[in-house]
């Protein structure tokens, strides 16, 4: 089976290639709508058209970090780690660590860690920022920080 057909390279770093399926665009374009959607219930508008493709980016650059850390850390462990593939079901990192338990263990684990770490900086350091710069800080900027963190 092969699990990048329908998709195309977007770049390699790290040694990884990264490759987005085109099935993500569909489900992208349905995210950004729903929450435009949900932007208009809260009264923001169509004057925030950033403030949707930001949201729905921002999560799936969440994810592409996840998936990072797993492949980053089964390199550290002289594996083989070279392709991640964004789907609409969220990121494969195609890893094969060494067979050694504790190989295979920071590498399942590298992933989740990541998204932690993304979650404690987005809900605790982001806020204090923004109430330190609270005059020149828009509400937009909150919103996302605080969905980013919701969804991480």
């Amino acid at each position: 089976m092969n699990l990048g057909a329908g998709s195309f390279f977007v770049g390699r770093w790290f040694g990884i290639n990264v490759r987005i399926h085109f099935l993500l665009l569909f489900f992208a374009a349905w995210r950004i709508s729903d929450v435009m959607g949900d932007l208009e219930v809260e009264g923001a508008g169509r004057a925030n058209l950033w403030l949707a493709p930001a949201v729905v980016g921002g999560l799936f650059f969440s994810i592409l970090l996840h998936e990072f850390g797993h492949s980053l850390t089964c390199k550290l462990f002289k594996g083989d780690a070279d392709e991640i593939i964004l789907w609409p079901l969220g990121g494969l990192a195609l890893c094969r660590p060494p067979f050694h338990p504790t190989a295979h263990l920071a590498t399942t684990v590298a992933g989740p860690l990541v998204t932690l770490v993304i979650f404690v900086v987005l809900k605790y350091a982001a806020p204090w920022l923004i109430d330190v710069t609270n005059a020149a800080t828009p509400w937009q900027l909150g919103y996302l920080i605080w969905t980013m963190a919701y969804w991480n």
